[in-house]
C-alpha cells in the first residue's frame, strides 16, 4: 500500500515536498477509511461517531491542502485551527480504550445540541437555504428522538453539567463541551494535554 501511494507522488520538486507529504496523509487516510467501510456492514453508534470524527479530520486536511496549494495563508489559518481542534477531540476520544464509548456518546450529545441550535437559528431567519424548512425540522426531531431515546442518560448528564456551570458562572449562556462531562478537561488546552 505504501508503494502504491508513493508511486502517485513521484517527480515533485523539493519545494513541493511538504504539500506532497500532506497529500500522502490525505490519500492514506482515505484509503484506510474506504477499507474500514468496505469490510464492515454494520457499525455500532460508537463506531459511526469515531469514523465521523476521523472523516472530519480528513476533510479538514484536504481543505488545508487545497488552501496551501493556492497559497491562501489567511484561510489556511482558520482551517488549521479547526483541524487542531478536531485532532485534539479525536485524540481525547481515543486515548483511553475503556472510555471510547462513553466519550463518543458525549461527543454525539454535544454535536446534536449544536446542530439543533444551528437548525433553529436557520428556521428563525426565514430565508431559503440548502435545506428546506421541513428538512431542518426533521433534523431537529431526529436529534431529539436520539437524545431522549438511546442517549437519554448522557443527555440528562449534559443538562446537569450545564445547570452546574450556569450556576457557578451566573451565566445562562454557558454550555459544556462534550469532553468536559464527568470531570473531563474544561478547555481545548486541557484536552490537548490529556489527549
Amino acid at each position: 500500500m505504501k508503494n502504491e501511494i508513493d508511486r502517485l507522488y513521484l517527480g515533485y520538486s523539493e519545494e513541493d515536498s511538504m504539500k506532497v507529504q500532506l497529500s500522502k496523509c490525505i490519500s492514506y487516510g482515505d484509503f484506510v477509511m474506504k477499507g474500514i467501510v468496505e469490510q464492515n456492514e454494520n457499525f455500532t453508534n460508537t463506531e459511526l461517531i469515531v469514523l465521523s470524527v476521523y472523516r472530519n479530520i480528513l476533510e479538514l486536511l484536504d481543505g488545508l491542502f487545497l488552501l496551501a496549494d493556492h497559497n491562501s495563508k489567511r484561510s489556511s489559518t482558520v482551517v488549521l485551527r479547526s483541524l487542531f481542534e478536531a485532532s485534539a477531540n479525536f485524540s481525547y476520544l481515543m486515548i483511553d480504550p475503556q472510555k471510547i464509548k462513553e466519550r463518543a456518546d458525549y461527543y454525539y450529545v454535544g454535536y446534536a445540541l449544536e446542530e439543533i441550535k444551528v437548525c433553529k437559528k436557520a428556521l428563525s431567519l426565514d430565508k431559503k437555504g440548502i435545506l428546506s424548512k421541513k428538512q431542518l425540522e426533521q433534523k431537529i426531531d431526529d436529534h431529539y428522538i436520539n437524545l431522549n431515546g438511546y442517549q437519554s442518560n448522557n443527555y440528562k448528564e449534559w443538562l446537569n453539567q450545564k445547570n452546574r456551570l450556569q450556576a457557578q458562572r451566573k451565566n445562562s449562556n454557558v454550555h459544556p463541551n462534550w469532553y468536559s462531562v464527568f470531570n473531563g478537561p474544561r478547555s481545548l488546552k486541557q484536552t490537548c494535554i490529556k489527549g
